[in-house]
């Protein structure tokens, strides 16, 4: 990929490179190394935010801006701020998401789509290198929960790899042609080949939901007539299906398969889990127990083990009616400019909430491809050749 860039392009690159770096920082010096360089990443990236201000549309984002102020209230009532470190760990998580949605819409506004997704493809064949290194180094490690990998852990890992066979996918959509369909379907299948590797049955699932929607979703399809309401009817069935998680894991044909499959142990652990969540959540239900929090892990063990489940323990009930909405609200933007045809981020953004029934996918790397649904659809964003 030739990369030129010229006297006008050299801020906008880099405000790319801040937010690819806040997305999958290195971590082959250490976790404390990798959230510091995350947090100079968020600083830079926040300040090229300021200096374009004027050129936002910030009336399209009050669910978004309702959400980051839920984050950081949420962190604000539970943690210490008595110290200028304090209140960065309570503010960066906000300003990461404002720079997650609003860098690419600087971007947009300034007519340079094009050149983000040029950009992105470009920070990420970098990473891939580095990271793909790492991971066939390694083989045969479960690292679920330490970080050995170049950017962290086998989530981290698995997830890059998803949004790298995203950004292949936007190019092969706006530039159809037998090069962009190849390209995305060797990543698509490197990318299952890695996290099969790195045991991550959250990606593969994903992955396999990926290729499915690709089969089966058509331009006019009904799912994409009717994505609003789909969207948020999935969110919500992913977490009321715990509800008869119990029932459903000890029915004959799911229990044969997670004996098949070797995962019996992981998914009765997952249930043992949200039988603890209810009391949990009651205890501070309204704003939750702020970002990051360990609260389930000091209870039982791990972390909420759904996706929306886990917003409620952070953020509370408002912020997971903040989340949802500000979900709704970007997909109400990008139908408005691309027509109801917002393939192929929205094939992502519903595998996310599909494996958001047994992991928590509601983070950074979701919002990430929300912010993707406002790359306008047609083919000369894309570069040619």
């Amino acid at each position: 990929m030739k990369i030129e860039i010229k006297k006008s392009n050299i801020l906008p690159f880099l405000a790319v490179g801040t937010l690819f770096y806040s997305l999958f920082p290195i971590y082959i010096w250490g976790t404390a190394m990798a959230a510091n360089s995350r947090t100079i990443a968020v600083c830079l990236g926040t300040a090229y935010i300021l200096t374009n201000i004027n050129i936002i549309k910030c009336k399209k984002y009050v669910w978004h801006l309702m959400y980051i102020a839920v984050i950081v209230l949420s962190s604000y009532f539970n943690y210490p701020h008595t110290s200028v470190n304090n209140i960065l760990n309570i503010i960066i998580p906000g300003l990461f998401v404002l720079n997650i949605f609003l860098i690419p819409d600087v971007l947009v506004s300034i007519k340079k789509e094009k050149e983000l997704i040029k950009w992105l493809t470009f920070y990420s064949l970098i990473w891939l290198a580095f990271l793909t290194v790492s991971v066939y180094t390694q083989v045969g490690i479960d690292a679920g929960e330490y970080n050995p990998y170049f950017i962290g852990n086998k989530f981290n890992a698995s997830y890059f790899y998803i949004i790298l066979t995203c950004l292949f996918d936007l190019k092969r959509m706006r530039n159809p042609n037998k090069k962009t369909r190849l390209l995305w379907g060797l990543c698509w299948l490197f990318s299952l080949i890695t996290v099969l590797i790195m045991k991550c049955s959250t990606a593969v699932i994903m992955l396999l939901v990926i290729s499915i929607l690709h089969f089966c979703v058509s331009k006019k399809n009904f799912i994409l007539k009717h994505i609003k309401f789909i969207i948020f009817a999935l969110i919500i069935f992913t977490t009321a299906i715990i509800l008869k998680f119990d029932d459903i894991i000890s029915s004959q044909t799911v229990s044969t398969f997670l004996h098949d499959v070797g995962e019996v142990g992981t998914i009765e652990s997952r249930a043992k889990i949200y039988t603890y969540l209810p009391n949990i959540i009651s205890q501070k239900m309204w704003l939750g127990y702020g970002y990051n929090s360990n609260i389930v892990a000091k209870v039982i063990a791990g972390n909420a083990q759904n996706a929306l489940l886990h917003i409620i323990v952070q953020f509370g009930v408002i912020g997971a009616v903040a989340f949802i909405m500000m979900t709704i609200s970007s997909i109400k933007s990008a139908i408005k400019k691309n027509g109801y045809d917002i393939r192929p981020v929205i094939y992502y953004i519903i595998a996310f909430i599909f494996a958001g029934v047994i992991e928590i996918t509601f983070g950074f790397y979701f919002y990430f491809l929300l912010s993707l649904l406002i790359i306008e659809n047609r083919k000369e964003v894309a570069e040619n050749g």
